[in-house]
């Protein structure tokens, strides 16, 4: 018997050497860097759409586009507008797509529907900087705006696919000194917005919340296609800004901001958990591909991947310290980021 218990407790001794350690599972396997492309314009770059058939387009100051037809070899700068600086582009497909931007006086949105050979422009009544737009169909779609500088955040809605757009009606905001940055839409239910500043007070048929937290950056959320509204928090700190958010599916998202700081879900928004970065430099945007796999760009030239689901990040190499502003990925080995004074990077997947 002593023998046969000796020969257990050692069978059990080897099976638990070998089980595999909690924390090399956590352990990054990914590594890249990004190269960069010579796109044929120094205009300052703020965003950037990569197509699954590897067309690009990029937009940027001084009423700049430029597209490229096999991933970014070849670049065909156009000025479609001079002196409008573009800092919003949004695509609902390849052909039908949004360009935002701004002259001195007031703001300018142009429309195409034909993968940007040429624009319409569209009115609208918003004066301040107009940040964002996301669709819900093909139809009906939100534009978000707001500047600390120029007032109260500002929202607009489109039943039309974006040739009209008017004030919600279902929606009466009272949003002081908010500023609205990014915005994503995960499927015709759920929309997530976030922003930064002050005060936010829902009021009228779509009162669900009020929220009072002095400079402190917010997400708003529906979950009925932007008919009524509810605020959360992701946990950044007193003072910070939250400049983009995107989801890989319903339940996995991330958001970024000031200071370096980055927070993950996997129940859908409800519950947020802080990233460790390892920078204290903004982070501007952020790019979910799958439960597990996003990248992360931001100021002085960072950018950041994770495989697994943020427990670890990983610096990328970008050989730059100008702000990147941008990034569009297909897939977790291919990818586009752009920046100030004409940075594009394309990215490698090394590891």
């Amino acid at each position: 018997m002593n023998r046969l218990l000796t020969a257990a407790l050692a069978l059990l001794a080897i099976a638990v050497t070998i089980l595999p350690d909690p924390a090399a599972l956590a352990r990054p396997r990914m590594s890249g860097r990004f190269d960069s492309v010579i796109a044929e314009t120094d205009e300052s770059l703020y965003g950037v759409r990569l197509f699954k058939n590897r067309h690009v387009v990029i937009c940027g100051s001084d009423g700049m586009i430029v597209r490229s037809s096999d991933g970014g070899r070849m670049w065909d700068p156009t000025q479609v507008r001079e002196g409008l600086s573009f800092r919003v582009m949004h695509w609902i497909d390849e052909r039908h797509g949004f360009l935002a931007g701004r002259t001195r006086i007031k703001n300018v949105i142009l429309k195409t529907s034909d993968g940007g050979n040429t624009f319409s422009e569209i009115r609208t009544d918003i004066t301040m900087p107009i940040r964002g737009f996301g669709f819900v169909t093909r139809k009906r779609g939100f534009m978000i705006a707001g500047s600390t500088r120029e007032g109260d955040g500002a929202w607009r809605v489109t039943e039309d696919g974006g040739n009209t757009w008017k004030t919600p009606d279902s929606m009466a905001y009272g949003i002081t000194g908010r500023q609205l940055n990014g915005i994503c839409v995960v499927d015709e239910k759920r929309i997530y917005v976030v922003g930064s500043h002050v005060e936010i007070s829902f009021v009228g048929d779509a009162a669900r919340s009020l929220l009072y937290q002095k400079r402190r950056g917010g997400i708003l959320y529906s979950d009925d296609g932007g008919e009524t509204w509810d605020v959360r928090q992701a946990g950044n700190p007193l003072g910070t800004s939250l400049w983009g958010v995107d989801f890989a599916d319903a339940q996995n998202g991330y958001v970024v901001g000031d200071g370096g700081f980055a927070a993950r879900t996997t129940d859908g928004g409800r519950t947020w958990a802080r990233l460790d970065t390892g920078t204290e430099k903004r982070l501007r945007a952020v790019d979910a591909l799958d439960a597990e796999t996003a990248y992360f760009v931001g100021n002085d030239g960072i950018a950041l991947g994770t495989n697994n689901g943020g427990k670890s990040m990983i610096r990328l190499k970008t050989r730059t310290k100008k702000d990147l502003r941008a990034l569009s990925f297909i897939n977790e080995r291919t990818g586009i980021v752009v920046g100030k004074t004409g940075t594009v990077l394309s990215f490698v997947r090394t590891y």
